[in-house]
Order: C-alpha cells, then sequence, then structure tokens
C-alpha cells in the first residue's frame, strides 16, 4: 500500500491524503514513531484539516507523550478553532485519566463550537448520566441519538437513557412518585433581587419537583 501511495505523491504532491494514510499505516503497525514523522509532515501541508492534527495527537497519546499529544490539538485549533473533533480528543486525555470533570469542559465547548459533530454529545451524556445532573445528560444523550443514528453507540446511549429514567423516576405508592433528575437546588437571592426577576436552576424548572413527592387524585 505505501508503495502505491508514494507513487500517488509523485503525481499529486499537495494532496495530504496521501501521505496521511501512509502515516496511518505506521501507526496500524505500531510504529508509533514513523506515524509521527508522517503526521508532521501532514499538518504543515496548505491542504491540512483538523483530521490531521488529531491523528498527530493521537498517535502521540498511544506513545503516552500526554505532552506533545495536547500540544498537537492545541495546534491544530489555532487554525481550526471551531473544531469539535479536536475539543473532543483533548477532552479524551482526561477521559482515558478517569479525570471525567476536566474532561467535561472540553466536551461542551466542543458542542458549543461544533454542534452538528455528535462524538462530544456521546462523552458528555455518559458523564452527566453518572452525575446528580442527569438532566444534562438526558438532553446530550437526545441530541446525539438525533445525530448519529443506527450505530452501536446510538443503542448504547438509548440503553443509558432508558436505565436512567428507570432508576430516576420512583413509584412510592398508588398514588405518588418521586422524580430527581436534578440536586441543585440552590436559589440565589439578595436585596437587590426581584420575585419576578428570580430565575430557577433548570434542572428543577424541567423536571418540575426535587426529591419530592407529588400526590395526585387517585
Amino acid at each position: 500500500a505505501r508503495k502505491l501511495l508514494n507513487k500517488a505523491i509523485k503525481l499529486d504532491a499537495d494532496d495530504y491524503n496521501y501521505p496521511y494514510e501512509i502515516g496511518y499505516s505506521y501507526f496500524l503497525e505500531k510504529d508509533y514513531k514513523k506515524a509521527v514523522g508522517e503526521f508532521k509532515k501532514v499538518v504543515k501541508m496548505k491542504s491540512a484539516t483538523d483530521q490531521c492534527f488529531q491523528m498527530l495527537g493521537n498517535v502521540y497519546d498511544a506513545m503516552r507523550d500526554s505532552i506533545n499529544c495536547f500540544k498537537s490539538y492545541e495546534e491544530g485549533l489555532k487554525l481550526f478553532p471551531n473544531s469539535g473533533r479536536l475539543y473532543l480528543e483533548e477532552g479524551n486525555v482526561f477521559w482515558g485519566k478517569k479525570e471525567y470533570g476536566k474532561a467535561l469542559p472540553y466536551y461542551e465547548h466542543g458542542i458549543e463550537v461544533d454542534p452538528k459533530f455528535p462524538s462530544n454529545y456521546y462523552r458528555a451524556s455518559r458523564i452527566w448520566c453518572g452525575s446528580t445532573e442527569e438532566v444534562w445528560g438526558m438532553i446530550y444523550g437526545e441530541i446525539f441519538m438525533n445525530l448519529e443514528r443506527s450505530s452501536k453507540r446510538t443503542a448504547e446511549i438509548s440503553k443509558l437513557l432508558f436505565d436512567t429514567y428507570k432508576s430516576q423516576i420512583k413509584f412510592t405508592s398508588d398514588t405518588s412518585y418521586s422524580i430527581s433528575f436534578s440536586k441543585n437546588a440552590t436559589i440565589y437571592v439578595d436585596a437587590k433581587t426581584k420575585p419576578s426577576d428570580m430565575k430557577l436552576p433548570f434542572g428543577v424548572g424541567t423536571v418540575c419537583c426535587q426529591d419530592k413527592v407529588r400526590k395526585f387524585d387517585a
């Protein structure tokens, strides 16, 4: 494959795809030093995309070189500031260390700048559904399933949302039940606040009740 790709480079030296695939072939062989060498060339090409910086960082990550890994993603973001995939990879650096609180801001910023890229929703949903603020996990999960249809990840998130609903909606009797998708019920009030301007925390306003049993007529 590399012989054919090198021939293609001679025919079209400006297309990044050929050296990219050569680098990827070394990556698959776990020859990371050669892979890094190829991807360093790729990211300097005028036709390079954010995915090129993503792969360079991923190779460094495979080498457990977290400093150059993160540096590669940051260099890519200077050229592609709205790249959801590069914010995803920065979050994944912390995800791999199980530092989910540090990973989440990168996923959410990736959602903000590139709302059509599904993978950040996927990661954010998994983090939030494992927290006390499941409401955000439900929202991100639903958006993810609308963006990415019929994949293994879609089935995974579908089950996650079902299990979350099932665990957080509890029937306490024939005429009552409790709902808890958010524990953030803090309302800040100061002397200047008008009751009409007071805002409820998002989770409370969404689920309507916070760890309380609401009774209805049978």
